[in-house]
């Protein structure tokens, strides 16, 4: 049997962690992609980018399974569908509770890992990018409002520790802390370093194909059937 794992990068070192540890009689395939298609104008234009993926990867293989790496987000997933292969779709509404698991939510708080360090992308490191280039000043205060603005929701900024965290990524979390701390006048972010719990993810990525008995943790849909996230959340 032989599966696809597409997948958000940021999810990156957790994936390969997960693969490498579990034995399988299998093989698997994995596709990154960038965390920035979030980031596109609109859902669909997301869906749009993972189907091309999905149909470019079926086109060269014949895969039994596809499982992806992604929640809800927002609902980017709506209407994905494989011609041949199961797809195998969390019922997580994020990457987070892919790595701390469906029962450790916190409100309000701003999560880093280190693959969100290392390959994602937000406000505060398009703003050190901006410096570092020269192309604003190092205090910008039209910037840095629009900054603490779009954080100001946040109560405390926290480190998942997956294992794979190295000194830089420590860094750039007391750095994120340090700045936003001087843009706020009535409250201040704190660091919280929290352990990563895998075992939902690792679930997922071990899941077989049995689209007669799902768990609260996945939904399969069979080859031709459209993602419904009216499914995934009633289910």
């Amino acid at each position: 049997m032989k599966k696809l794992v597409i997948a958000c990068k940021v999810l990156y070192y957790e994936i390969n962690t997960i693969l490498a540890t579990i034995k399988m009689d299998t093989t698997i395939d994995i596709c990154f992609l960038p965390q920035s298609i979030h980031n596109l104008p609109s859902q669909e234009a997301m869906r749009e980018q993972l189907q091309k993926v999905i149909d470019r990867f079926e086109q060269r293989n014949n895969y039994e399974t596809i499982i992806l790496g992604y929640g809800l987000c927002g609902g980017g997933i709506e209407g994905l569908v494989s011609k041949r292969a199961f797809l195998v779709v969390p019922k997580a509404h994020d990457c987070i509770e892919l790595l701390l698991g469906k029962s450790k939510r916190l409100q309000r708080a701003y999560f880093l890992n280190s693959g969100w360090i290392d390959f994602g992308d937000d406000a505060y490191k398009q703003y050190r990018h901006l410096i570092c280039n020269g192309e604003i000043a190092a205090t910008n205060e039209t910037v840095e409002s629009v900054l603490a603005e779009g954080l100001k929701m946040y109560h405390e900024i926290v480190l998942i520790d997956n294992d794979t965290l190295e000194p830089k990524h420590h860094l750039y979390a007391l750095d994120l802390v340090k700045f936003l701390n001087s843009l706020v006048s009535r409250k201040q972010f704190e660091l919280k370093v929290l352990r990563s719990d895998l075992d939902y993810f690792r679930n997922i990525l071990t899941s077989e194909k049995q689209s007669e008995n799902e768990s609260n943790q996945i939904a399969i849909f069979k080859p031709g059937e459209p993602v419904s996230l009216f499914r995934i959340l009633s289910e």
